[in-house]
């Protein structure tokens, strides 16, 4: 607060500043345990609270790393149509306008619907915009390889995102099945 939305002010200001937050904290803190109480348990809760906010931000992820021509705005209005999604079809789901077997089940269709949404809103606004060139998007998308040949040995292969990615599966692969021997 102090180094970048009001800088100058008197220790008062910020001490004042910092117990409103705090309150607001508080606050927020106890909202969330009132819906989270009206769950049934708490698996039901975390997966609701994934499929509005998680999964929408996977997808601009995604989508971001992969097409080169998602833009930031793009992004924005992913996630945000993602949440929004996300949201009604729970709403929908808890007025019974929607029919899941289960809560977990509403939580599944609710992210398929969540990333869709998403995705198609980012593939629409990012076609409106201007796109960014190569060179801007160099080391930020997947297949922005590099194509000077004389500029290879600049980069280490621990920078790759191929190998990257691959490492990253084979961890999660070996803690898989690690989990399940023991």
């Amino acid at each position: 607060w102090q180094d970048y939305l009001k800088p100058g002010r008197p220790d008062r200001y910020y001490l004042t500043v910092g117990r409103w937050a705090t309150v607001g904290g508080v606050a927020l803190a106890v909202a969330t345990a009132l819906i989270a109480s009206s769950f049934s348990n708490i698996s039901n809760y975390l997966q609701t609270l994934f499929s509005f906010f998680n999964v929408p931000l996977f997808c601009a992820f995604i989508v971001g790393m992969f097409w080169r021509r998602a833009s930031k705005s793009a992004g924005f209005w992913g996630i945000l149509t993602g949440t929004l999604t996300a949201v009604i079809v729970y709403a929908l789901y808890k007025q019974g306008v929607l029919s899941f077997r289960s809560d977990l089940h509403e939580t599944m269709w609710g992210s398929i619907c969540a990333f869709v949404v998403g995705a198609v809103s980012m593939v629409i606004v990012s076609l409106i915009e201007q796109p960014k060139t190569d060179e801007e998007l160099h080391g930020l998308v997947y297949g922005m390889e590099i194509k000077d040949r004389s500029e290879v040995g600049k980069y280490s292969w621990y920078r790759s995102p191929f190998v990257l990615g691959m490492g990253v599966l084979a961890l999660n692969a070996a803690l898989y099945v690690g989990l399940y021997v023991v």
